[in-house]
């Protein structure tokens, strides 16, 4: 009878033991402390138990205890307020149980004073010598029971007065405590102990009120408590049929009023936000309220449909969706208790009159599995009939049903020992309840999906490795895992629920690998019609098409079911071969034949040969439809004078002599390529098509698919042409990265046909096909050869290379097939990088929205396929010792590199959306960021250092998702190669520094400006301050990610170049190509570099160096002559850094004159924590000024914000730049790795945006890499 709480406590820890170990012996110290007060020595002598009355000595002590601590309830602090509550409730627990022994005994007494004065009533009567002796000791024991009656009665109403006294003092005052663990407390000894120990006093409506009231309290832990506390008295009553000694006084309908007045809140907590607790305790009352028939009388449906629908909630626990089907399956008259018994009955009737039986056969045992499964197939069909209505309910379309949500259903059934037999053994039921349901499509595909859920569930359960044998291990791994804990979770709350049902099922005894062989000739048998009846649906075919893969290998040799084996294979060829359905039904299909054509079975060979006809017919049909094509093409270029009289010329009908069929609509045969493309596609992932077609036929098909879609790339890519003469005389400046400004856009006719709007989306998808089917017999072919090469799995070992022979050496393996392959699936990478729609001013409207989605499409498509080519290819394999592997490093990967960028660029911008999203739109992160993590985490060390930056750049501002995946990324290649993480840090942080430094809002042209004006600057000039507090945000995060509390080592020394580099690019002025700034026009990227200083900080001897270097490179500074034009931003973000690096402000320098520009304010302020109201003054003055120069640029300067705001044009095919941009070009080495740094040739320098949007993709003209070497270096007078 110790306070405890009902609910299951959490996992202890050695942490916790003690804690938990004090607080049960607190609690049972104050209970024991009242009990042992309240029962003296008397009361322990058995003889005088009965009789003896407490001592009134001891009441008053009881009484004094709990007075001086409900003193205490006050008090400010809570752990003391708890404890002394604690102390309080446990001894008004231990007086009433107390007063429930007393009530007893006064019971007991007052039987036996009513015998005593009866037998003295008879005596009365009975008036004689004999009786008068007899007459007069039964007046003396009445007399005695009357006394101690009387004693008892007043001791126990003294000690009820003593617990409402406490009552008043704690619970009234604490219930409404400001912590919530105390208001729990209270409502826990109120509900789970003192209702149920004098349920006569206080399980009533006085005292229930204060449970409903705090069912809506703020705190989960409150609600779960009250929930707990009308729990208890259900709980106790089902216990009351093993032990009438206890609670024999409890009647449950005095809940009645309580529940009826709060039913709708306790519907609420079904759905409460706190799952694993409120959730799951109020479906578990609702359940026992059911049972005990509270909800009768209950006419609202919409409360019935809330709790009824928990059994298919996807934001709950698995205890819910259980507890909630049990409530549903006890109001589906199915599933009633006599439904065995009928059936007992009733072949009770036939064995007496078996000729009037038609229904049973001649064999009792089949003729009971028949009762049995019609009775199985009916439960089943009542519970699907009652999912399809909860599915359908509301306008919804029968595609956009959620048929997935039945999957909850099959877990539930199997957490339930009466009705796991439905899901786990009886399979023929199942199948008799889909083809009974034919007139209910949804309840049909609703009994499929149960099926197909409960085979994958049974066969995970019992052959888990046979399940996930081609599965990636660690997935399959996470799965069981994810399995196994759901199990357990609910395993350990079944036997509560078991208890409280009165329905009990016998388990069953069969072994595992019974049940798997009884469920594999169940699919068997029935999978051939339910493919045939269901293909023409995709919903369907979905689940049916999953199946096959969960058959026993050994079912599959038995000589009887030879017949339906070859019908499955030969209906899922079919299926897969001529009929159009989702992705997910043909990679069923694929993984069903590979499997049954792979398996260790007599029948492999059957199914092997229904494969590579399967294969073969693919195969002949895409090179069909793609050569029909070509001869299209050239047909059309010879005839183009006649081509409106006739589509076909001779050699074209000439060569359709042979067959008869009518030519295909061009729709229907794009279509038509679609969809062999896809299924070849799918299956090649899952078999290598070298191994079943001849390698002519192979190369063929591999040169087919690549000309056929290289040609539709080609008819849809834009072509940009420079503009004539007399359209450009007037641009004074001829710079390459303005290339773009003197170009013209001609879009090709076939993205101006109306006609053909419906055929782009098609094409985009046979794009990603046709790039995925290739790079996946690459990899295959690949595999076959590495397999060949003895010394092909030697990878990169100096050891190797330095005894490798000169033959070896000097193997030419540039024309291998595997080469040749790569190169020319780079081409076409880069072929579809092509599509890019590049930005022309004024024409907004240029591309329509067919163009923009399909140049999306094909692109991101071409960014995957381009990472995993460079994945499966890395460059660490130059250094092999293998010549088959060093022939296949993919080394120049610039023009990847490039598209890859410049795609990433212009889509940039979406992911930045992401932040204000409501729901983040994570497929967007994964197609553009995932890519390229998936590149750098196989090929960190060789990777491209401005590439990564720019990915690195999203690592805040991009949601939680692309925070999370950089993140991880950050965290493993600092493990590969440290430095180079580090190096990529500068690279990040210089690109977007320089972004946000080219985007600054132009000034106002006019004095006076319009409202408009006035309102469009001002919003320009917010976008960009909050830029720059991104770019903070990013710098920290950056810095970060190199360690917690501890660098490594490999990063002591390369930090302080670091730092130094980033040092010399905020002095430097110069731009390429381009006027230099102003001097100190770089100043704020020192706000950047500071979020790095800490770990300079960490060793003694760097900051003496950092504050050395800025000394020298601020008198440089000061002593140019146009240091007076500097801006007053700049500088105080070098005053700012100066402080943060240990250096005080220079009271002698030379103060610039004021500008009007404020953009950079915010820098000093976050800095130096100075006051900002300057920086609205400033602001305000800027509104005003009528300059439209910017402000870091040099004099002269026809630069400006909108010549580089479109920075999907000005990079270049993406190679490692050195940062070096004061003209110095001497071989030094870096101060990050202390190794040469390279250097560019003396070629002009072109842009990604001019060399790919003018179709050339051509590094003839491009700047090549001579030398490769870190990208954050220092000046050569460092």
């Amino acid at each position: 009878q110790t306070a405890t709480t009902t609910t299951k406590p959490p996992p202890i820890t050695p942490a916790s033991l003690g804690v938990r170990t004090f607080r049960t012996v607190y609690h049972t110290f104050w209970y024991q402390l009242a009990h042992v007060a309240l029962n003296n020595d008397d009361n322990n002598d058995d003889n005088n138990a009965a009789a003896a009355p407490i001592n009134r000595f001891a009441i008053d002590m009881v009484r004094d205890t709990m007075t001086r601590l409900q003193e205490l309830i006050e008090v400010a602090q809570p752990d003391i307020r708890a404890a002394a509550v604690v102390a309080c409730l446990e001894m008004s627990l231990a007086v009433l149980a107390q007063t429930a022994t007393l009530q007893h005994k006064m019971d007991t007494t007052q039987r036996q004073y009513k015998a005593a004065m009866a037998a003295a009533s008879t005596n009365t009567t009975n008036k004689n010598k004999t009786n008068h002796h007899k007459n007069k000791t039964t007046n003396q024991k009445s007399d005695s029971l009357k006394t101690t009656l009387d004693s008892l009665t007043r001791s126990c109403e003294e000690l009820e007065e003593l617990v409402d006294a406490n009552f008043s003092a704690v619970f009234m005052n604490r219930y409404r405590d400001s912590n919530p663990h105390i208001r729990a407390t209270n409502i826990t000894a109120l509900g789970c102990h003192m209702c149920l120990i004098r349920p006569d006093l206080y399980l009533c409506d006085k005292y229930l009120k204060y449970i409903g009231w705090t069912l809506s309290d703020k705190s989960a832990v409150v609600r779960r408590a009250s929930i707990q506390a009308l729990t208890a008295p259900f709980t106790a009553a089902a216990a009351v049929s093993t032990n009438t000694t206890k609670h024999k006084h409890l009647n449950i309908r005095n809940l009645q009023n309580v529940i009826t007045k709060f039913l709708s809140r306790l519907a609420d907590c079904t759905i409460d936000v706190d799952v694993a607790g409120v959730q799951q305790d109020a479906m578990a009352l609702f359940l026992q309220l059911e049972r005990a028939s509270f909800l009768e009388e209950l006419d609202d449906d919409s409360l019935w449909e809330q709790i009824n629908n928990r059994a298919l909630a996807s934001d709950t626990s698995p205890i819910v969706r259980r507890d909630a089907l049990y409530f549903i399956i006890d109001q589906l008259e199915a599933f009633d208790d006599d439904t065995d018994e009928q059936h007992h009955h009733h072949h009770h009737d036939n064995d007496n009159n078996k000729a009037s039986s038609k229904k049973w056969s001649k064999d009792k045992a089949a003729s009971l599995a028949q009762s049995s499964d019609k009775a199985a197939a009916k439960k089943l069909s009542t519970l699907a009939g009652w999912v399809s209505h909860t599915l359908t309910e509301g306008p919804i379309p029968v595609d956009k049903i959620r048929i997935e949500l039945t999957d909850y259903i099959v877990d539930s059934l199997r957490a339930m020992p009466e009705h796991a037999s439905l899901v786990t053994c009886q399979w023929s039921a199942m199948v008799r309840a889909i083809y009974e349901s034919e007139d209910d499509v949804v309840q049909q595909r609703v009994l499929v999906r149960m099926l197909a859920r409960a085979a994958q569930s049974e066969v995970g359960t019992v052959a888990a490795d046979f399940l996930h044998q081609d599965v990636d291990p660690e997935l399959a791994e996470l799965e069981e895992a994810d399995q196994k804990s759901l199990m357990e979770m609910v395993k350990d709350n079944t036997a509560t629920t078991t208890a409280a049902t009165s329905k009990s099922k016998k388990k069953a005894t069969k072994s595992t690998a019974n049940q798997h062989e009884i469920l594999s000739v169940a699919l068997l048998k029935a999978l051939p019609d339910l493919l045939i009846k269901f293909k023409t649906d995709p919903f369907l075919l979905t689940s049916v098409t999953a199946l096959p893969r969960l058959l026993k290998p050994t079912v599959l040799s038995l000589p009887n079911r030879k017949a339906d084996f070859v019908a499955l294979v030969q209906t899922l060829t079919e299926i897969y071969l001529h009929t159009e359905h989702n992705e997910a039904v043909l990679q069923n299909i694929s993984t069903a034949l590979c499997f049954l054509s792979g398996g260790n079975h007599v029948r492999a060979a059957d199914a092997q040969i229904q494969l590579v006809k399967l294969v073969t017919d693919l195969s002949q049909r895409l090179m069909t439809l793609l050569a029909d094509d070509d001869d299209d093409n050239e047909e059309e270029e010879e005839k183009e004078p006649e081509k409106k009289k006739g589509r076909m010329s001779k050699s074209k009908k000439n060569s359709s002599d042979d067959n008869d069929d009518t030519p295909l609509d061009p729709k229907d045969k794009e279509f038509a390529i679609a969809m062999c493309l896809r299924r070849l596609r799918i299956l090649s992932k899952r078999m290598n098509f070298g191994e079943i077609l001849d390698v002519d036929v192979m190369d063929k098909l591999r040169e087919v698919v690549l000309d056929g879609v290289s040609n539709r790339l080609e008819a849809r890519q834009v072509v940009v042409t420079e503009k004539k003469e007399d359209e450009s005389k007037d641009d004074d400046d001829d710079d390459s990265n303005e290339s773009s400004d003197n170009a013209a856009v001609v879009i090709p006719d076939i993205w101006k046909d109306e006609a053909n709007a419906n055929l782009h989306e098609a094409f985009a998808e046979s794009v990603k096909d046709s790039l995925d089917f290739l790079l996946v017999s690459l990899a295959w072919s690949f595999r076959e050869a590495e397999q060949k090469d003895p010394i092909a799995s030697a990878g990169v070992d100096e050891d190797d290379n330095d005894t490798m022979n000169t033959e070896e050496e000097n193997v030419d393996l540039t024309d291998h097939p595997i080469v040749q392959q790569r190169d020319q699936l780079v081409d076409f990478i880069c072929l579809c990088f092509e599509q890019y729609l590049p930005a022309v001013e004024d024409e907004e409207d240029l591309y329509t929205e067919e163009q923009v989605e399909f140049a999306s499409i094909v692109q991101t498509a071409a960014c995957q396929t381009a990472s995993d080519l460079r994945a499966l290819f890395p460059k660490d394999w130059a250094e092999a010792a293998s010549p088959l592997l060093r022939a296949c490093a993919l080394t120049d990967d610039k023009l990847l590199i490039g598209g890859c960028v410049r795609f990433f660029r212009s889509e940039e911008h979406s992911l930045r959306d992401v932040e204000d999203q409501e729901f983040e739109d994570t497929g967007k992160v994964c197609d553009l960021l995932l890519p390229f993590c998936r590149h750098f985490a196989a090929n960190w060390s060789k990777s491209n250092r401005r590439e990564a930056g720019f990915v690195l750049a999203h690592i805040v501002g991009s949601g939680q998702a692309s925070q999370q995946m950089l993140t991880a990324l950050s965290r493993m290649v600092k493990k590969m190669d440290p430095v180079h993480l580090l190096e990529t840090h500068m690279a990040c942080l210089v690109s977007s520094f320089d972004d946000w430094l080219n985007n600054e809002p132009e000034e106002l042209e006019s004095d006076r400006p319009t409202d408009e004006e006035m309102a469009a600057y001002d919003s320009a000039e917010k976008d960009h301050k909050e830029r720059f507090d991104l770019m903070i945000q990013q710098a920290g995060r950056l810095s970060q990610s190199l360690g917690v509390g501890k660098l490594d080592p490999q990063l002591q020394n390369p930090l302080l170049g670091f730092c130094r580099e980033g040092i010399r690019y905020a002095f430097s002025t110069e731009l390429p190509g381009e006027d230099p700034l102003l001097p100190g026009g770089r100043l704020t990227f020192l706000a950047l570099l500071s979020k790095y200083v800490t770990w300079i900080r960490r060793n003694k001897s760097f900051p003496d160096v950092v504050v050395h270097n800025v000394l020298e490179r601020e008198e440089d500074l000061r002593s140019d002559p146009d240091f007076e034009d500097s801006h007053e931003d700049d500088l105080a973000a070098l005053t700012a850094f100066r402080k943060t690096i240990g250096l005080k402000a220079d009271a002698g320098a030379t103060t610039p004159a004021k500008s009007p520009r404020s953009v950079y304010s915010q820098v000093s302020d976050a800095l130096s924590d100075e006051d900002d109201s300057g920086t609205s003054r400033a602001m305000a003055s800027s509104k005003n000024n009528n300059s439209n120069k910017p402000a870091r640029l040099s004099h002269g300067s026809s630069m400006g914000s909108s010549i580089r705001s479109g920075i999907t044009h000005t990079l270049s095919p993406l190679m490692e730049e050195d940062n070096h941009v004061d003209g110095s070009d001497d071989e030094e080495e870096s101060p990050l790795r202390g190794v040469k740094r390279r250097k560019l040739t003396k070629v002009r320098r072109s842009s990604v945006g001019s060399a790919m949007t003018m179709g050339s993709l051509d590094m003839a003209n491009n700047p090549t890499i001579e030398e490769e070497g870190s990208y954050a270096s220092s000046s050569s007078d460092e």
